[in-house]
């Protein structure tokens, strides 16, 4: 809900033009991101399961190394957005803004290294210490940086602010790790390929996960932003934000606890009638949830948005349309596939997704998505179908083998 009051306050307080060059700089290292490699929920799952098996050296060698490639894809990261600073140098925009790039990269590279934290917080079933931190440092930011308004008197400083939070943040995460089991931070003696590889091969499925929702939203940014028309990439920011990213963020609290109550039902396999009951449940309060707030957006969504953008932006009720439909599509296909995320069989999901994205995004991009939105969201909606059918077809064959495996 606090991403509700962060668009009108920089609305009101640093106007339409700053506020649609926040969206596009930090947009430029979100898509960048797509070289991030996703390790952290497939690696709790594991840590969990070796830490109900007692296996208190082999959990802090799985840590360690997962730590190590944390590390190194930092490293790949400031290489690539390095690179693509220094090509881009000549480019007026760049040039003029590379000092808050330079901080917005710095941002998403100090998100990453705090990321392990989050492992170690967490791999014994519950996410509330680190997600109380993440939720505080969120509420902070979404208000300290609009009402900065009366400190600073460039925007830029803005930016500074920002990145003065997030390193508080890193260093608050990594001093609640207090575990007896794990080294808090890189033990390099304990690197070995073998961990690695089972890293990897663990992780592979979430990774081609974060990449398709990089090119489906900071990816789509980009794009806009190609067209010049930033008032254009304010105008889909906020809509995402009221109508994606607010359903999105609510639904996620669930699927985070449903997450790691299923990984403990799973590792200690219980997977009984109660389980699919209460499975079945949850997907029901999910299309219900959903179905409501695509009603009520469709009839009252196009008035709040124009009052909470104060009529900075145009949008039309088609357009309004189509992104709660996606976004019911995309949150559904989440739940879905939750007792496979369980068991850690996403790879080829993940892989089908990631591809699907990846052609919907060229053809988008052949075909000029920003200057015809209704068109690409049409597009977008016959992807995440597609997603969808695939993701309950494939959901249900590996929960039908797994019950029959442990019968």
């Amino acid at each position: 809900l606090i991403q509700l009051f962060f668009p009108p306050l920089m609305l009101f307080y640093w106007g339409k033009d700053n506020f649609d060059l926040w969206l596009f700089l930090f947009a430029i290292p979100a898509f960048v991101a797509m070289f991030q490699i996703s390790i952290i929920a497939p690696i709790r799952n594991h840590m969990l399961k070796l830490y109900r098996e007692k296996k208190y050296s082999k959990l802090n060698n799985i840590y360690q190394n997962a730590f190590f490639l944390v590390i190194l894809n930092i490293l790949l990261i400031t290489s690539i957005a390095t690179i693509y600073m220094v090509i881009n140098f000549s480019n007026p925009f760049i040039y003029e803004n590379l000092n808050l790039i330079i901080i917005a990269f710095t941002c998403l590279l100090l998100n990453l290294f705090a990321s392990n934290s989050h492992a170690a917080l967490s791999y014994k079933g519950s996410v509330k210490e680190h997600l109380k931190i993440e939720i505080f440092f969120d509420i902070i930011i979404n208000f300290t940086v609009p009402v900065s308004y009366f400190i600073f008197s460039s925007f830029d400083s803005v930016f500074s602010l920002v990145l003065v939070l997030t390193l508080l943040k890193t260093y608050i995460l990594y001093s609640r790790v207090n575990d007896k089991y794990l080294d808090k931070f890189v033990t390099f003696k304990l690197i070995n390929f073998k961990d690695i590889k089972k890293v990897i091969n663990l992780s592979l499925g979430f990774n081609f996960h974060i990449l398709s929702t990089i090119i489906k939203g900071p990816g789509l940014i980009i794009l806009l932003g190609t067209s010049n028309n930033l008032s254009l990439v304010g105008m889909i920011s906020t809509a995402r934000t009221m109508f994606y990213y607010l359903p999105l963020k609510f639904f996620d609290v669930f699927e985070r606890s449903y997450f790691l109550e299923f990984t403990n039902i799973i590792n200690t396999k219980k997977l009984s009638k109660n389980f699919r009951k209460h499975y079945l449940n949850l997907l029901i309060f999910c299309a219900i949830g959903l179905l409501v707030f695509m009603l009520f957006s469709n009839f009252f969504g196009m008035y709040i948005y124009n009052y909470w953008t104060h009529n900075f932006y145009k949008i039309s009720s088609e357009l309004i349309f189509l992104i709660t439909l996606d976004i019911l599509l995309i949150i559904i296909g989440s739940f879905l596939i939750l007792p496979l995320l369980s068991l850690n069989k996403y790879n080829y999901i993940g892989l089908f997704e990631l591809i699907i994205n990846i052609v919907t995004f060229l053809i988008l991009f052949s075909n000029n998505f920003f200057n015809n939105l209704i068109y690409g969201y049409k597009i977008i909606i016959i992807s995440s179908s597609l997603i969808l059918v695939i993701k309950f077809i494939y959901s249900l064959s590996i929960l039908k083998n797994y019950a029959v495996r442990n019968k």
